[in-house]
């Protein structure tokens, strides 16, 4: 089973499109849409929408669709609309964590790690460039359920 939380505050088209092309058998969508967006979201098989008020930003949604009740299985975070083919990458992938790589230059690389190492020698810290979309493997399910705060984890 995977679970994919969906924040919509804006572009509601093209998440549409998105659930749209991705609904299939063991994928279950946990829509939080605002207000203003929610009469204009049709009834699709396999989602379940709740509705936020007007101006929650996307992370509070995130959170709250979190301590919802879900079956065991991997969890996507998706904060931007997927293609086909990233979705599918991201559900096939057994790491326990996946999440899009950012492509630089060599030398926009060569100052994106210096700064990395940086911030992780003197914060003990590391950081993502890219957080649109992150799949949590099943054996992570217990450990991302207990967080008080799914946008942290």
């Amino acid at each position: 089973m995977i679970n994919v939380f969906v924040p919509v505050t804006e572009k509601l088209d093209e998440f549409v499109k998105f659930i749209e092309e991705s609904s299939r058998a063991q994928v279950k969508f946990y829509v939080g849409i605002t207000e203003n967006l929610a009469s204009q979201f049709p009834k699709l098989k396999g989602v379940e929408v709740h509705v936020f008020k007007n101006g929650t930003n996307r992370e509070k949604i995130l959170n709250s669709l979190h301590k919802l009740e879900i079956k065991k299985g991997k969890l996507l975070v998706v904060r931007r609309p997927l293609t086909a083919n990233e979705f599918a990458g991201l559900c096939n992938s057994q790491a326990d964590m996946t999440r899009f790589k950012t492509h630089h230059n060599k030398f926009g690389s060569f100052f994106k790690n210096l700064a990395r190492k940086i911030i992780k020698k003197i914060f003990a810290f590391t950081y993502f460039d890219d957080i649109s979309a992150v799949m949590y493997n099943e054996n992570l399910f217990e450990l991302i359920t207990s967080c008080a705060n799914l946008s942290m984890a």
